[in-house]
């Protein structure tokens, strides 16, 4: 222990002076995490029109997307039942970008099979839309 520390303690009302290194230490502790916090504030979100680019999406990806989105179908039910309409538009957005994505994706490629399997992908999606225009 420093010696100047030491003989700091050792003066009249050391309980003053151990709340106040206590209190100095919690607070250097605090502006730490709050400048670790900003330097990774700046490295977590994406810019807007950062997204993945279209030709970058795989087939797989295309039908786990469509998938995920029906399964979301139900859970919109219910955030529109309470209220969250911030989810239900996010939720529109994704629905819109998974169709302009397939599409996309139809318009460059070139197998049959594939084709095949993206007009169906869309005509589902299709669907989706119109629910989704109908419901919310």
């Amino acid at each position: 222990m420093n010696c100047n520390i030491y003989i700091f303690l050792r003066k009249e009302n050391m309980r003053e002076k151990i709340d106040y290194i206590v209190n100095f230490i919690i607070i250097y502790k605090y502006i730490i995490m709050v400048r670790h916090t900003r330097k990774m504030r700046s490295k977590m979100h994406t810019h807007p029109g950062h997204h993945v680019n279209n030709l970058d999406r795989t087939m797989h990806s295309l039908e786990r997307w469509t998938h995920h989105m029906f399964e979301q179908l139900g859970w919109m039910v219910l955030a529109k039942s309470y209220g969250h309409y911030d989810k239900i538009n996010t939720y529109k957005q994704s629905a819109k970008r998974l169709h302009e994505s397939l599409l996309y994706k139809l318009k460059h490629t070139r197998e049959t099979d594939r084709k095949d399997d993206l007009k169906v992908l869309i005509k589902e999606v299709d669907i989706l839309m119109e629910h989704i225009n109908k419901d919310f």
